[in-house]
């Protein structure tokens, strides 16, 4: 727990005074004037045209062009991630994300010191891609991957040290608890 409090901590205290500020703003995109309150209209329609099973990867709006270098991408990460996969697909990505998480949050409680810095950067990183779609771009997917990679190790690591905790109290992990 410390670790993770210190994590937030530091980051939280190594931004420039502006950039708190900076961020809050961009993520109100109410203001008609904000370009994204534009663009955030355009993939809402799109995803409506596909609510389900979404536009695919890669999608692009006809008659909106953010970047012609990379038509497909957009600025706002969370609408882009509705319109190419739809609610299913984004449910699969919430659900990947909320295992990773919480499989984290498990190995913070057993003390893996590892698991909490892998935590606040897993945070950091959703909260951090709302105003900057450029993390979310295929060669910052490592930034999702390395903690589910961390989580997905953990798995294996959690279960020997709750059946060892559980002998050393007298009674049978959780795990085989489970299949009396």
């Amino acid at each position: 727990g410390a670790a993770v409090a210190g994590a937030v901590a530091l980051t939280v205290g190594a931004l420039p005074a502006g950039v708190l500020t900076k961020a809050a703003a961009a993520i109100n995109m109410f203001d008609p004037s904000d370009p994204r309150h534009e663009q955030s209209d355009q993939l809402l329609d799109a995803w409506a045209r596909s609510p389900l099973f979404g536009q695919g990867a890669g999608a692009v709006l006809n008659g909106y062009v953010r970047s012609v270098e990379s038509p497909w991408a957009f600025e706002l990460s969370y609408h882009m991630l509705l319109m190419n996969f739809g609610l299913l697909g984004a449910l699969v990505v919430a659900s990947w994300v909320a295992w990773t998480g919480w499989r984290l949050v498990l190995g913070v409680r057993h003390g893996d010191d590892v698991a909490g810095v892998l935590l606040c950067g897993l945070i950091s990183l959703l909260v951090s891609v709302t105003v900057d779609p450029y993390l979310y771009q295929a060669d910052g997917m490592w930034m999702i991957f390395v903690p589910f990679a961390a989580a997905v190790a953990m798995t294996r690591a959690v279960r020997p040290l709750e059946a060892a905790q559980a002998t050393t109290r007298g009674r049978a992990p959780a795990h085989s608890r489970d299949k009396e």
